[in-house]
């Protein structure tokens, strides 16, 4: 696959006011532009082994990628970044699958990986109203490796007809390998030379258990118990953070569930409650370092916790036509986050250093609800042609984008509406179906932060809103061999 866009849509806003939605930064130092290429490739190989199933996948994923991109998206720039990557995978999976339908079944299984990225920077800054042109450029080089190994299992004792226990446990090894070099030229404070080594190494044991009862032939109860965990790592290609704070650590979870799963030949419904706690969550935040070109540095939160209840259900309404629909309530706060810049409204909170601890504060990108309302028809037209499309109706409650809580960085409640009509044959061989996305031109932002304020005329108001796709089509072919 690959993707090429001229132009970013970001846009300046001023004072505290709404996006007109309308591009109007420039290209000064690099032509503003986001190109990527992708190519990923899977091998799958199953065997029988007497009544087992030896199952291979191998894996192959490149990456490639450019970017450019004025950071204040007004004209004329002021400070334009450029960035490059180049990252490629290979995997290999093995797994053993048990008989089903015994008093036992089970699957086993290994799993490898490695990972390489090489990142190029370079952020250029142009100051207004002084004669030199550019003042400043800060270059930085990174280089990662990583090598994944992980063992895991799981198995399910089928006590009865009614009863089922599972349990699984994965031991997973993360290697990381990490080195910087930088440069600058110019006025760049806070920009530093000083190449970084890093190393980590995670071992992590994540068990997981679930009880399933079988109430009557359509209804199902569960519940179910499991820790996850997410490797640390580093702040990347960064031109002002030391050896001290370049590192974050590993992420811990525990997430409870109880559920229940309704099934008929017309209708489902299903409904869970859900509680994880997180220990050493990572959190992203925007660093506006003017002389070592800012950008987004990863650091740890102590405890947060995430819990709610999600809602889905469905209705086979006719034979051409199914309606379906889900909600979703969640909360999400901190419980111990000693050291984080303080959030707008504590006493000194515009001061650089200020920090605080910001338990109770919610989550960000996390809104309070979310749900959607989706109709869906497939009508035989004759015997070989059928008719296909389909609604989609999408809610997000508001959400807040950046940890300074700022009410200039909220996004406030939308919905989307999407739409398909097409034609596919009977045997599902082929389709060509034509795609609306955002079919009421809804006018929202998918990302809201403050900028650089040296030369904006209010800073304390002023913001950069990436704007959510407008109203697009697609028209899209697919042939099934």
């Amino acid at each position: 696959s690959e993707n090429d866009i001229v132009g970013m849509p970001f846009e300046l806003v001023l004072n505290g006011g709404e996006p007109d939605y309308l591009k109007n930064s420039d290209d000064a130092f690099d032509p503003i532009k986001d190109f990527s290429e992708t190519f990923n490739a899977l091998a799958q190989f199953d065997f029988q082994i007497g009544e087992h199933v030896l199952t291979s996948i191998t894996g192959y994923s490149s990456f490639d990628y450019e970017n450019s991109f004025d950071i204040e998206a007004a004209g004329p720039s002021h400070l334009v970044t450029f960035g490059a990557e180049d990252f490629s995978q290979v995997s290999q999976e093995l797994r053993l699958l048990s008989p089903t339908g015994g008093t036992l079944e089970y699957i086993v299984g290994a799993y490898f990986s490695n990972e390489e990225s090489d990142i190029f920077r370079r952020s250029t800054t142009d100051l207004p109203f002084t004669p030199a042109r550019p003042e400043s450029i800060t270059q930085r080089w990174y280089d990662q490796e990583t090598d994944v190994i992980s063992l895991f299992g799981q198995a399910t004792w089928n006590i009865n007809e009614r009863w089922r226990l599972t349990g699984g446990l994965r031991w997973t090894d993360t290697g990381k390998d990490a080195h910087l070099e930088r440069n600058f030229i110019g006025f760049a404070p806070g920009a530093l030379r000083t190449p970084i080594d890093a190393s980590q190494d995670d071992s992590d044991w994540d068990p997981s258990v679930n009880l399933t009862f079988d109430l009557t032939d359509e209804v199902m109860l569960y519940a179910a118990y499991a820790q996850g965990s997410k490797g640390g790592g580093f702040n990347g290609a960064s031109s002002n953070l030391t050896a001290a704070n370049y590192e974050y650590a590993p992420e811990k979870s525990e997430n409870y569930e109880l559920g229940m799963k309704y099934h008929s030949a017309v209708t489902y419904l299903n409904v869970v409650l859900f509680n994880t706690e997180y220990e050493d969550l990572q959190k992203s935040a925007l660093d506006l370092n003017l002389g070592a070109g800012g950008g987004f540095v990863t650091s740890n939160a102590a405890e947060a916790r995430s819990k709610g209840v999600e809602l889905e259900a469905g209705w086979a309404a006719t034979d051409w036509l199914d309606l379906t629909g889900s909600l979703a309530y969640l909360n999400a706060e901190y419980i111990s986050y000693p050291g984080a810049k303080c959030p707008v409204g504590f006493p000194g909170f515009n001061l650089p250093n200020c920090a605080t601890d910001i338990a109770g504060y919610p989550l960000t990108n996390a809104p309070d609800w979310t749900g959607s309302l989706i109709a869906n028809i497939n009508q035989p037209l004759s015997e070989k042609l059928t008719l296909i499309g389909g609604l989609t109706a999408t809610y997000q409650d508001d959400i807040l984008f950046q940890p300074s809580y700022n009410p200039l960085e909220v996004q406030e409640s939308y919905w989307l509406l999407n739409a398909r009509i097409g034609l596919a044959g009977a045997d599902s061989r082929w389709s060509a179906v034509f795609l609306v996305k955002n079919l009421a031109d809804e006018n929202y932002s998918s990302l809201i932060y403050e900028t650089f304020p040296l030369w904006l005329p209010n800073p304390a108001r002023d913001r950069v809103h990436l704007p959510g796709r407008p109203r697009t089509y697609t028209l899209q072919l697919r042939y099934n061999f």
